[in-house]
């Protein structure tokens, strides 16, 4: 009977119904209060159900049921130490109960929300070995799939949904971000508006099809359909952000700034505006009221990893590297796992000179994500420097290549790796269209020098490093350069 009442969403009277139920079959007490929990929070009592959760376990500690429902509870709502437990929970229930696919979901969550991309898929595709039609588990792959970059990925994981539930939004979207985010917009934009026959005023859509037209450059349709949607949903900071984003992008960096502070005045307690405002406040180079921000956002919440990483992203682009350092440091220490940490980190450790403590950071970004452009090019390009793996460092600068070809970066790593391979004839096929494209970089012309020099062509050599030299390198190319000359007579 409670449950037929929850079924037609009568929370209350299903809450009242278990509670008979207790009283009258004592001895099944722990399975009457885990129906009352979702009943609990269909009401919006969270704390109580959190409680009734935690009593139902100190009452029956080895009830898989009641361990794996406070576990879910905690993910959802606990404290940090909460979080923690939670896990430790999961992961002897699993021991337990190996095929139970919501346990495995849950813990595949928990994985997922620190970090942990590649423990939560497997937990997320042991949760669908063990439920086929386990739509959470599905959607949780496919995230992961456009976390890493795998697009294609995320639309077979949209598909496997879509094969048994047609009209689920939540597979929808992620289909159409995977065909976006693997440059089929115009796929995306066919599969948008088949959805929106079936419901043409959806608002997600809509916004989807706006994102479209703003990855394809229609920026003024983009602008024009987030205002539309921002007219029926005023609150929704995600338009504010997206309209702000196209004045970015159309060189309207004052009315983005404009526009943030605008929404920021109206709403100064609201979070999530002083943020936007922080990181508009960075993008359009004010650095000192994006730090004035960022750090009044930490002080709110001192443990906040992502406050943290932008404040020293703001401190290293204002020369405070040292103190970026240092407020990096710290939160890699709080949280190694967090998305984009140790990439910032490196480049920190890249902008004081100290490039060999990035390469194990470099390494620890590639364990998570084999495809990240960034350490796979800055990887490939120190491995090089220490003349250490160079067949790895080809790989990694191939695969750099291959994500990123037509980047100038890119290809003079390639050259780079060429270079100490001795593979010196096509290092120069690759650095003489670069210096063409970019003529006053001294890197490529110290490169092109010393791959002419190791090929025995001195005059040649001679001239492209006398070239690099007087483009004022830094103190550290200068002294390789002035080195490279010196050999070369």
């Amino acid at each position: 009977v409670g449950d037929t009442y929850l079924r037609i969403r009568e929370p209350q009277k299903a809450y009242e119904t278990y509670e008979a139920g207790i009283k009258r079959f004592p001895a099944q007490k722990t399975e009457f209060r885990l129906r009352m929990i979702p009943a609990l929070l269909t009401l919006q009592k969270r704390d109580e159900a959190i409680r009734l959760a935690e009593t139902a376990v100190q009452e029956d500690p080895s009830n898989n049921g009641a361990l794996s429902m406070r576990a879910s509870l905690w993910l959802n709502y606990g404290t940090k130490e909460q979080f923690d437990a939670a896990v430790k929970d999961l992961q002897q229930l699993i021991s337990k109960e190996p095929n139970n696919a919501v346990i495995r979901y849950n813990l595949g969550r928990a994985y997922h929300s620190r970090g942990e991309l590649d423990a939560a898929r497997t937990q997320y595709g042991e949760a669908v070995k063990a439920s086929k039609y386990l739509t959470a588990a599905h959607l949780g792959l496919g995230q992961i799939a456009m976390a890493k970059g795998e697009p294609g990925k995320a639309v077979s994981s949209a598909d496997e949904i879509l094969a048994y539930d047609p009209s689920n939004l939540a597979a929808r979207i992620l289909r159409i971000n995977g065909l976006m985010a693997g440059g089929n917009t115009n796929q995306a934009r066919i599969d948008i508006n088949t959805y929106l026959k079936d419901t043409p005023d959806n608002p997600d859509l809509r916004y989807q099809l706006a994102i479209v037209n703003f990855v394809e450059r229609r920026y003024q349709e983009a602008e024009q359909q987030f205002r539309a949607l921002q007219q029926r949903f005023p609150n929704d900071l995600r338009l504010l952000f997206s309209i702000a984003e196209v004045m970015l992008r159309t060189n309207r960096q004052a009315d983005a700034m404009r526009l943030v502070q605008e929404a920021y005045q109206k709403s100064p307690d609201q979070p999530g505006l002083k943020l936007a405002m922080a990181n508009t406040a960075m993008r359009v180079n004010q650095l000192d009221t994006a730090e004035k921000e960022f750090r009044a956002l930490l002080a709110a919440e001192p443990e906040n990893i992502d406050i943290m990483m932008r404040l020293g992203e703001t401190l290293r682009r204002k020369g405070q590297v040292s103190a970026s350092l240092d407020l990096l440091k710290k939160a890699y220490e709080k949280a190694p796992s967090f998305p984009g940490l140790a990439m910032q980190l490196a480049l920190t450790h890249e902008a004081l000179g100290d490039w060999r403590s990035a390469v194990p950071l470099y390494e620890a970004i590639l364990k998570q994500d084999p495809n990240h452009l960034i350490a796979l090019n800055n990887l490939a390009y120190r491995y090089a420097d220490m003349g250490k793996d160079l067949d790895t460092a080809l790989t990694y600068a191939q695969r750099a290549q291959q994500r990123a070809p037509t980047s100038d970066d890119v290809i003079d790593t390639l050259a780079w790796v060429y270079i100490r391979k001795n593979l010196n004839d096509t290092a120069i096929s690759l650095l003489r269209p670069l210096i063409v494209k970019q003529p006053r970089n001294p890197l490529f012309h110290y490169h092109l020098g010393l791959a002419l020099l190791q090929k025995g062509d001195r005059t040649a050599a001679r001239q492209s490093l006398q070239t690099a030299l007087s483009l004022n390198p830094s103190k550290e190319d200068e002294q390789k350069i002035r080195e490279a000359l010196s050999r070369a007579g």
